[in-house]
């Protein structure tokens, strides 16, 4: 089974605490315009998946072609991440989902196969444990998802 995948980003970094003085408002002012310029490049990554997976059997089997629908939510989605979050690898698999995954780390990871309708299909595996679920289309970043992705990418 094979997928289209593009190389994966450097970490972006965590910015918890904005402050109020002048140099914590131009920090976090340049570390905004590092996430917007992240996000273009995801934006970019993206378009170039939907060329590379335009066709049926796209990955030299039968692999459907790009879902549209899974495309512009995946687009939405890459707009969303929190700020500090890690870049995820970009895929799209045979069923011609789009996929994010952030996978840093030996033994955790995290996958968000984005539906035709906007739900996030995901899977977790950290260590021994893993765990799934589905979550409907809000229009924001889950937080529950925010979380595990973190977990996984954490260096602790």
């Amino acid at each position: 089974m094979s997928t289209a995948v593009l190389a994966r980003r450097p970490m972006r970094a965590l910015v918890t605490d904005t402050g109020d003085s002048r140099v914590a408002r131009l920090i976090t002012s340049d570390w905004i315009e590092a996430d917007q310029r992240i996000a273009g490049r995801l934006q970019a990554e993206l378009d170039e998946l939907a060329e590379a997976a335009s066709a049926r059997g796209w990955d030299g089997e039968d692999g459907a072609p790009i879902d549209r629908g899974s495309l512009l939510y995946a687009h939405r989605l890459a707009r969303l991440l929190p700020l500090g979050m890690r870049t995820p690898e970009l895929s799209v698999d045979p069923d011609g989902e789009v996929s994010f995954e952030w996978s840093p780390v030996r033994g955790r990871s995290v996958s968000v196969s984005v539906a035709r309708d906007g739900s996030l299909r995901w899977a977790a595996v950290h260590g021994s444990s893993g765990n799934c679920g589905q979550i409907p289309w809000t229009g924001r970043f889950p937080p529950g998802l925010a979380l595990l992705i973190q977990r996984a990418t954490s260096r602790s």
